[in-house]
């Protein structure tokens, strides 16, 4: 097992959440962005989270290996959404739709309307602890290459599917908008 393999996939189960956030943040932007201005604001906004990326990604991949690189990406799609999230904010003052001393709280609406229900967030961090947790023990670097490697790696692959059908289970249970989504989804499949 290589771990600097292992830190980096992990690496990356985080940043598919920054994704995430930052696809669904610049989509409303592209949605509503009309005027050549707003595109060409939003042009130089990501040249210059390129030159963040250019400047935090040499010292952070000497202190951290792969993992400083993932790091970087999560930085600056953390960026890119707080200025979509701007963005908006911007937008809905600015049309009229909302006066600017509630766009502050429009801002915070969108934030928490974007993550999933407190409990299933409580429930995915703890299954990152519980997944790394399952990884030293049943298949870390002693066990990984004894004779029994497989066996170990199969309870740790049990601990991690577990893990994915209990923070399933709860967002079903607990996220509005994906029952909602998931019901509309299967209408349309039967219709």
């Amino acid at each position: 097992l290589n771990a600097e393999a292992s830190a980096t996939l992990s690496a990356f189960c985080v940043y598919t959440a920054f994704l995430a956030i930052n696809g669904t943040t610049e989509a409303f932007v592209y949605g509503v962005a009309r005027s050549g201005k707003d595109v060409g604001a939003l042009g130089v906004i990501h040249a210059l989270i390129g030159g963040v990326f250019a400047t935090l990604a040499p010292p952070l991949v000497r202190l951290r290996g792969a993992v400083g690189l993932v790091l970087t990406n999560c930085i600056c799609m953390a960026l890119r959404s707080m200025y979509s999230l701007f963005y908006a904010s911007r937008y809905f003052s600015v049309t009229g739709k909302l006066n600017k001393a509630r766009s502050g709280i429009l801002t915070s609406r969108m934030m928490l309307h974007i993550f999933p229900h407190p409990f299933v967030l409580v429930l995915f961090f703890s299954s990152y602890l519980v997944t790394r947790a399952s990884n030293n023990h049943f298949y870390n670097d002693h066990t990984a290459t004894g004779a029994n490697w497989m066996l170990h790696a199969l309870r740790h692959i049990s601990v991690g599917v577990l893990c994915v059908i209990i923070v399933m289970s709860a967002a079903l249970r607990f996220d509005k908008e994906l029952q909602l989504t998931l019901l509309r989804l299967a209408k349309n499949k039967s219709s």
